[in-house]
C-alpha cells in the first residue's frame, strides 16, 4: 500500500510539474536550485556480475543523458563554490552531486568536460585513504553469492546502519572473512588518495565532506560525531590542500543536534536527501539543504520533473531520515 501511494504521488506532482512549470517558473522566488545526487556510475556488466551493489542503477549513458534533459528545461548548472553567492543567483540551477567517493565516478570526466557542467564529490575520508570497499557492497556481494534475495539483502543493510563502523566491520570479518574490505574492481573500489589530489586540480570537480567512516551520526554521541567530522576534515585538507566548506549527512540522516556539530566544525552547508528544491528561503536553513536522488530505472523527464514539482506532495510525506540510537 504504501508503495501504491509513493507511486500515485509521484505521478501527481509529475503532472503538476508538467501542467505548470512555465506557470511557477516565473512566479515562485528569485531563483530555484534543484540538487540532484548520485552514487555510482557503472556499467550493465558490472551491475550483472554481483561484485558491487547496483544501488540506483545508473549508469555513465544514462547520467549524460539526464544533464542533457536538465539543460533541454533551461535549468543552468551551479557548483557548490557559487551557493556561497546568492545575491548572484536568478533562474533555474541544477547541482549535481556524488556521495561516497567510488573511483568510478571518473567516469562521468568525459561527459562534464564535454558538457561544461561541474559536479560535486562528497568523500568518506576513512574509504579513500585505506582503498576500503564500501561495507554495504559487502553486504551486498557476500550475501548474493550465497543466495540471499535483494529483499533480504536491503533489510540487513538497513539494520546495520544503527550500527557503528567498528561493530559493522566486526560483524563481516567474522561472518565473510578477513578480506571482504578489500575491493574487487574498479567498479567497487573508492578513490585513492593520490587520485583525489589530482581530481582536486580539476576546473568541474569539488569535493565535500561525506564524515570519515560513513558513520550515521543521529545514532552517535556528540563527541563521536564532532570526532568523525574534524577528522574527516583534517584528513580532506591534507590531501586536498584546503578546508572543505559543504557536507553531506551519510544516508541523508540528520537532526538539529547533528546540525549543530557540523556547523561547529566550520562547515557552511549541509545537504539531506529529502527531495526538493533550495529556494532563497531553503538556502537560509543552510545546514538541511533538500537533495533528490536519481534512480537510473525511473524516467528522466519525470524525476526532473518531480524534483522541480512546486507541490512537492512525495517529498512532504517523506519521513526525515535520522536513525537515531535505540
Amino acid at each position: 500500500m504504501r508503495s501504491l501511494t509513493r507511486k500515485a504521488l509521484f505521478a501527481l506532482d509529475t503532472a503538476v510539474a508538467a501542467t505548470l512549470h512555465p506557470v511557477f517558473r516565473q512566479r515562485l522566488g528569485k531563483f530555484r536550485i534543484v540538487s540532484f545526487l548520485f552514487h555510482a556510475l557503472l556499467t550493465r556488466e558490472e551491475m550483472h556480475a554481483g561484485k558491487v551493489d547496483p544501488q540506483q542503477e545508473t549508469t555513465p549513458e544514462y547520467f549524460r543523458s539526464f544533464l542533457l534533459s536538465l539543460r533541454s528545461y533551461g535549468f543552468r548548472f551551479l557548483s557548490l563554490e557559487e551557493l556561497e553567492l546568492p545575491g548572484e543567483l536568478h533562474g533555474d540551477y541544477a547541482l549535481i552531486t556524488f556521495d561516497d567517493g567510488y573511483f568510478n565516478n571518473v567516469r562521468s570526466l568525459p561527459i562534464i568536460e564535454e558538457l561544461q557542467v561541474p559536479i560535486s564529490i562528497f568523500l568518506t575520508a576513512q574509504n579513500v585513504t585505506q582503498s576500503r570497499r564500501f561495507w554495504w557492497d559487502v553486504v551486498f556481494t557476500e550475501m548474493k553469492r550465497r543466495g540471499s534475495s535483494l529483499e533480504q539483502i536491503r533489510r540487513r543493510q538497513e539494520s546495520m546502519k544503527r550500527l557503528s563502523r567498528r561493530t559493522v566491520d566486526e560483524q563481516l570479518v567474522a561472518e565473510f572473512g578477513t578480506e571482504v574490505f578489500t575491493p574487487c574492481s574498479d567498479a567497487d573500489r573508492p578513490l585513492t588518495a593520490s587520485e583525489v589530489r589530482q581530481l582536486a586540480n580539476h576546473p568541474l570537480v569539488t569535493f565535500g565532506n561525506h564524515t570519515n567512516a560513513h558513520e550515521i551520526l543521529p545514532a552517535r554521541s556528540t563527541s563521536q560525531i564532532t570526532r568523525e567530522l574534524e577528522s574527516a576534515q583534517q584528513i580532506l585538507h591534507e590531501l586536498i590542500g584546503r578546508r572543505l566548506k559543504t557536507f553531506a549527512y551519510p544516508s541523508g540522516a540528520a537532526t538539529a543536534e547533528v546540525a549543530e556539530c557540523v556547523q561547529n566544525c566550520g562547515l557552511q552547508f549541509a545537504f539531506t536527501t529529502q527531495r526538493g528544491i533550495i529556494d532563497d528561503t531553503a538556502l537560509r536553513a543552510r545546514y538541511f539543504l533538500r537533495r533528490n536522488l536519481v534512480d537510473g530505472r525511473d524516467s528522466i523527464q519525470s524525476q526532473i520533473l518531480r524534483a522541480w514539482s512546486p507541490l512537492g506532495l512525495a517529498a512532504a510525506l517523506q519521513p526525515r531520515r535520522t536513525y537515531a540510537a535505540q
